[in-house]
Order: C-alpha cells, then structure tokens, then sequence
C-alpha cells in the first residue's frame, strides 16, 4: 500500500483512519517487537501519530476495521481531497435567556454550517491508496 503511489506524493501524504483502527494499530508490533505506530513530540504539535515516519489523521467518518470497509486511506489529501461549502446555511445563535446562564450572567452561542466533501477523481497518478478488509 506504501509503495503504490509515486515518491513525490509519499513525501505530502497522510495516512487516515477512524479513531478505533488507531487504538487497533497501535498495538501492534512489528517481527522485531518495534511498535508500528510511533509518536513524535513537536515544537508546535503534542504527541503526533507517525507509521512509516508519515503522521496519521484520524478521521471518524471513515469506517472502523470489517469485512468490505476500507479502513485506512493513505494520500495526498492536499491534492486529492475537495470541500464544498453550502452558501447561506451559516448561521450563529446566541443564547441568553436560559436560566442557568442568566444566574451567572453569560450567554451561549451555538453555530451551523452545511459542508460537504468528496476525493477528486485521479488525473495523472494516483493521489490515495486504501486498505479494504476482506471476510
């Protein structure tokens, strides 16, 4: 799965799995005892998942390991990966009126925003690869 996409897309890319496959895959050990998943501690970022010296972005939409799911996508999520913003379904809400919040004198805010996403199709070369159980 690694080596299938070209070396200038490996360098950009992302591994992404649902929260639940991290946990799974992170205990696991590889033939020497090595952990498969290791975590690098930045300047600016705290504890980030690395597999193959690449970070991993969890992602809860995506399915958790199965039969027929994929389960793990690696790509260029820069590249590859599209969202569409639906115009006017933004909108913020303030609350003041609940008791609780008048008691100690704050408000609330509640916000909502229709998005959607998707992966654009391959032009040239393959931008992600993914890993699908089988039964």
């Amino acid at each position: 799965m690694y080596r299938f996409l070209d070396p200038q897309v490996r360098c950009v890319s992302f591994w992404y799995m649902a929260p639940s496959t991290l946990d799974y895959v992170h205990g696991l050990s590889d033939k020497y005892g090595h952990p498969i998943v290791k975590f690098r501690t930045g300047f600016e970022q705290d504890d980030v998942p690395l597999i193959l010296n690449r970070p991993v972005a969890v992602c809860s939409s995506l399915p958790v390991i199965g039969s027929a799911s994929n389960s793990v996508l690696f790509g260029n999520g820069a590249e590859a990966f599209v969202t569409r913003f639906i115009k006017d379904s933004v909108f913020v809400r303030r609350f003041m009126e609940s008791q609780s919040m008048i008691t100690f004198g704050i408000c609330g805010f509640q916000s909502f925003m229709r998005a959607d996403s998707n992966l654009l199709p391959w032009t040239t070369t393959p931008q992600f690869c993914y890993l699908q159980g089988h039964s």
